[in-house]
């Protein structure tokens, strides 16, 4: 089982944010998500909202 710190996770929202923005991510936009119970998962659907996309699971 991954555990991760609330500051941990925040630089990876972070990371992942700014990730997805530079691959073309805006405000607004729609991002299919293939979920499972991964903490990977989890960051990559709140990184999305972190750059403002909006993530259909």
């Amino acid at each position: 089982e991954n555990e991760v710190t609330y500051l941990e996770m925040l630089k990876m929202l972070r990371k992942y944010g700014a990730g997805f923005q530079s691959h073309g991510i805006k405000p607004g936009d729609k991002v299919l998500v293939h979920v499972d119970d991964s903490v990977e998962t989890f960051i990559a659907m709140y990184g999305i909202v972190f750059a403002g996309g909006v993530v259909i699971p």
